[in-house]
């Protein structure tokens, strides 16, 4: 942990290099779009359908314990021979 120590403290007394003159208001608003419509991106195609498949889990959760009384619970397939012989004797 003290290797990170050190690296942000070299960060912190580093000089930031003032802007360079070229670099104006047109670059400033192009560099703010590209981020805005990327981060959009990201989360319309990637935040939001993980999202809803979580939530969708879960209602549909509900409404299968609604309907039948029981809720689904999901088992590992070999677990069930593993607590009764876990040495695999007979």
């Amino acid at each position: 942990m003290a290797m990170n120590h050190d690296i942000l403290d070299r960060l912190a007394e580093r000089e930031v290099p003032p802007l360079p003159a070229h670099f104006d208001r047109s670059v400033h608003q192009r560099l703010n779009q590209v981020l805005l419509v990327g981060q959009f991106a990201d989360l319309l195609f990637r935040t939001l359908p993980y999202a809803l498949a979580h939530f969708a889990q879960g209602v549909v959760g509900a409404v299968v314990f609604t309907l039948s009384g029981q809720f689904p619970v999901s088992r590992p397939k070999d677990s069930t021979d593993s607590r009764e012989n876990p040495h695999g004797n007979v």
